[in-house]
């Protein structure tokens, strides 16, 4: 019956396709939920790839979202990482992050690999330590200072949630 809601055909198209696929629907109530997961599924993703990790584990800095550097070389990198699924990704690129923080100076953090399909953001232990920082895990945070300086140089970096340590910046 024609103008039956009910009976309505619906199509939804996934705003995330390079082409204008269209999924067709017996209910417009199909169409909204398939919408409400999708930006369920982006909100989530987003949030999670905002992330960043403190991980003792990794061995430099990584990012799976290239808008996040603010220099990037994609040239000359031959590099290969284990993710947590145990697929192996090529490194796509080196590059700089520049944190905007809220009422402090910008935040710069140089040599962070471009890994595509990492779900999670890491600021590798190692690699503060490489460059000369100690870094310690205290009371539910993990505190860095330039190694030889006195103790009141000590900055919080990230603090511990679920069992994770999270990069404050």
């Amino acid at each position: 019956m024609a103008g039956d809601p009910a009976l309505e055909e619906s199509y939804a198209v996934n705003p995330n396709s390079r082409s204008k696929q269209t999924t067709k629907f017996s209910t417009s109530a199909e169409a909204a939920t398939l919408v409400q997961r999708e930006h369920d599924f982006l909100s989530i993703s987003r949030a999670s790839s905002g992330i960043w990790y403190v991980d003792s584990g990794a061995s430099r800095h990584m990012a799976g979202v290239c808008e996040y550097f603010s220099e990037l070389s994609e040239s000359g990198t031959n590099i290969e990482v284990v993710l947590d699924d145990d697929r192996v990704v090529r490194v796509v690129g080196v590059g700089t992050l520049t944190f905007q923080r809220e009422s402090k100076p910008l935040l710069k953090v140089s040599d962070v690999l471009y890994v595509p399909g990492m779900r999670k953001n890491l600021i590798s232990i190692s690699a503060l330590e490489d460059r000369g920082y100690e870094v310690l895990f205290r009371g539910g945070q993990v505190l860095m200072y330039p190694r030889g300086t006195p103790a009141d140089s000590v900055r919080v970096i990230g603090v511990c949630h679920a069992k994770v340590y999270k990069f404050a910046f």
